[in-house]
Parts: structure tokens; sequence; C-alpha cells
């Protein structure tokens, strides 16, 4: 199966900024009465509910001399064991002890040489943020340059369903391998012309969106452009040790929130909490910044006509926090009015055909492109992404789900946050680099205080 040209830049852009897995968790009641269930039985669970997906044994394959698309080729030594475990939560199975090591699992990169996913089933575990008592937690990892958010939530349902397994694993009858061999070489070489039709037709269609997009007073928030990398701050330092937080809030509420004002999203609603917080934090540990910091967002840019395990539809844009604003009702209002402006953008505008234009090209240029782009600075100071992974419960075997949770990407962001919800369960989890962000329960603290405050107005 080929990748698309998306996912092919994901696949060629790892080595240049580490890892590149999507990474989640899941946590469900104790799904068994007496003894944790053993390694071969999850994996007989796990090889029962993915086996008919497209990666499931085939990893992701780059063209010879970088000249086309990679795919998904099959692996001739496929070993589950090398992608399915079950450890023992450390230590008393308390949140703090797991934390740390989902923190190194997140670091953690994935074989390039196998299928490019990963389950971890983790017994033991005491608590986590929204369920306490006898809980067993999975993690999944899958490779961004397959598929995007959209993609991993698939995976999710495809492995939890929303009913019970009979007995234990609910095990059933595994599908055969396809070990179909593509000439990757020949295959890029016949889609050359495709390819350069793509590059010229997405740069027409960026050329003609630039020349006919018409921007009103209405359209645009009261904040000047976005350009040049982002102000530096006392959270712009590097290279320290990642670091989690987590904690959960109730769906219901969020949602009364965003009726404080008008248009307003859950992403909105977190987006100015996040501006809050760090607004907060800044105070305390540092200073303000004259301009404003920049809050990193994603967006979807089409729909996937084919199988959502696989595809990269989405693009990155840059908004304001308003971190100057104390008033949060304020402070959400210009939040709504700069994310519906930017959303319009991209809607309209050249960067979304651009894009798609600077993916048509052969991937053997993408580290010279990426280098003239970034210029070496971050455009943007943190993060914000909002994946919901449903009302509907999940279960793991006989288990119930007790809650999801999200881990975003922190290359080149020193503290990343990923609102992560399921069924009437959200949690907020930030991943940070502890240079940036040196305490990180006050951060945490401060966070949960700008949530509050928003859930307090609309109680």
């Amino acid at each position: 199966m080929k990748l698309d040209n998306a996912g092919t830049w994901i696949a060629h852009i790892g080595k240049h900024v580490g890892s590149t897995s999507m990474m989640n968790m899941t946590a469900f009641d104790y799904w068994f009465r007496d003894d944790p269930p053993g390694v071969d039985e999850v994996q007989r669970y796990v090889e029962s509910r993915l086996a008919s997906l497209p990666y499931f044994r085939a990893r992701v394959r780059q063209t010879p001399f970088g000249v086309g698309n990679s795919h998904l080729v099959p692996v001739d030594d496929f070993d589950l064991s090398r992608h399915v475990e079950v450890r023992v939560a450390p230590g008393s199975g308390s949140w703090n002890e797991l934390r740390a090591l989902l923190a190194e699992l997140r670091e953690e990169p994935l074989d390039p040489e196998l299928p490019p996913w990963h389950v971890t089933v983790i017994t033991g575990v005491q608590e986590v943020p929204g369920g306490t008592g006898r809980i067993v937690c999975v993690v999944t990892r899958l490779e961004h340059a397959v598929t995007d958010g959209a993609g991993s939530v698939a995976l999710a349902r495809q492995l939890f369903p929303d009913a019970p397994s009979l007995g234990r694993t609910g095990a059933g009858e595994v599908p055969a391998a396809d070990q179909t061999q593509p000439s990757l070489l020949a295959d890029a070489l016949l889609h050359l012309p495709k390819r350069l039709g793509a590059f010229t037709g997405n740069v027409r269609d960026a050329l003609a969106a630039r020349k006919s997009q018409k921007v009103t007073d209405g359209d645009v928030p009261p904040h000047p452009p976005l350009r040049g990398p982002a102000p530096e701050t006392a959270i712009d330092r590097a290279n320290g040790p990642l670091r989690y937080r987590a904690f959960a809030v109730r769906l219901a509420e969020v949602q009364r929130a965003r009726a404080l004002v008008s248009g307003a999203t859950i992403n909105d609603v977190f987006i100015a909490a996040v501006g809050g917080a760090l607004r907060r934090y800044l105070e305390k540990f540092g200073e303000l910044p004259q301009e404003d910091l920049r809050c990193a967002i994603t967006v979807a840019t089409a729909k996937r006509d084919l199988s959502p395990f696989v595809g990269n539809d989405f693009t990155m844009a840059a908004v304001p926090f308003w971190i100057a604003i104390e008033d949060p009702v304020e402070r959400l209002h210009c939040v709504v009015q700069s994310t519906r402006a930017v959303k319009e953008k991209l809607r309209s505008g050249p960067k979304v055909p651009i894009e798609r234009a600077l993916q048509a090209m052969p991937p053997l240029f993408i580290p010279n492109i990426l280098t003239k782009l970034s210029g070496g600075k971050s455009a943007v100071n943190a993060a914000v992404v909002n994946v919901p992974r449903g009302s509907r419960p999940m279960y793991f075997g006989e288990a119930k789900s007790v809650a999801s949770f999200g881990f975003p990407f922190t290359d080149g962001v020193p503290v990343a946050h990923a609102v992560s919800s399921l069924g009437d369960i959200a949690t907020v989890n930030v991943l940070y680099d502890s240079a940036a962000i040196r305490d990180g329960d006050a951060y945490q603290e401060m966070l949960e205080a700008e949530l509050g405050a928003f859930l307090d107005l609309s109680a």
C-alpha cells in the first residue's frame, strides 16, 4: 500500500525531528478476577482485533533515492512479541510513578525496520485521573507517517470495541497477511508525471487563492499577523528530560463553558485556559514578553475517501494566546476570533495548496526544504490539540474504559497540551521539557485554576 504525500513527508522527516509516533493510553477497570493476563493471552487478543489492518504486518519503506512515495511492505519475519508487551506498573502503581514510565515511553522511538505500531499493557495500576481502584492501562503507539489523529482514534476503536468481548479476550479468526511486494522504484518512476501534475496544480491553486482572497475587518481578530520566530521567554529552554502531567474534568462542564462566548469550541476553551496558565507561570518564574505567545493547533483539511486507518489530512497553524488579557471571558472571545479567522484563511487561502505542492516534490528534497522553512527557530511557544475519542465506551476484553489520555508531539515545542475525551471524562495532558517548565506541579495547578475559572463562570 502506498502512503500519501503527507505521510511520505513525515516518514522522511523522522530522522531530522526525533520521534514521530503518536501515543495514546486508555485506562480500564480490571478485566480479570484472579491473575493478571499473561503476555500470550494479550497477544492473541491484539492479533484478533488488529490483524486485518494494512500496517499490522507491514513496515514503512522509503523509495530508493527518495524519488517517490513511501509504501507499506510486508515483513518476512513478523514477530508479534516485538509489538505487544505486558508490564507491571512501577512501584506501588501510583499515578506519580506511572507518569515517569509514560514519559519514557513517549521518548522511546519505534523501530523503523518493524511494522509501525506497538501495544503496551500495564497492570497493577492503582489510580489515574478520572478513576481509582484496580486499573489496567493500554498504551498504543503508531507512526504518524501511516495516519493522523483520526486514524489513531480508528485504531483505538478497532482494538477496543464498544461492547465487552466474550471471555477474557474475545479472540477471533486471524486473516492471512497480504504478501504482495511492490517494486518501489518502478512505481515511483511511473508516478513521477502524476507528482509533477499535482505540484503544478497546487501551485496554480495557491496563486489563485492568494490573488482572490479578500479579508474584511469582521474576519480578523485585533492582532498583527504572526510572522517570524516566536518570542523567547523563560519557557523556551530546551534539552531537559521530558516530563508529564495530567488531570481530568467532566466533558459536560467544558461543553457548558463554550456557551460563555458564541461560536467557541472545546479547543478554544482550552487554548484560553493554557494562555492564562502561561501568563501566571511567566509572572512567577520569568517575565511576560511584549509580544504575545503563540499556540500551535492542528486543523483537518479534508475527509479521506479510503480507509480511515491510513492517510494524513491535516495542517498546522498558529494563533495568539492573548496572555496580556487577564479577564478569562475576554481572552476566550479573542481566541475564538483568532481560530475562526485562521480556519477561514486555511480554507480559502494559499497555505494548504502550497503545502500540498511541497509534499508532491520528490522526498529527497525534504531536508533542504525543512532547513529553509524553519530557519532553525520555532514559530510557536506551546501547542494545544484536541482528539475526541467518542461518547461510546470502549472495552478491553470484559473491562470497561475509565478514561483516555493523549501524548502530544514536543519536538521544537517546550510545552505541549493534548485534550483526550472519552464518554464524559476529558483529560488534559501536558508534556514538557523540564528545562523549560521547571515546576510541573505549579504549572498544573495554574492550568487547573484557569480552566476552573471558566467552569465556575458557566455553572
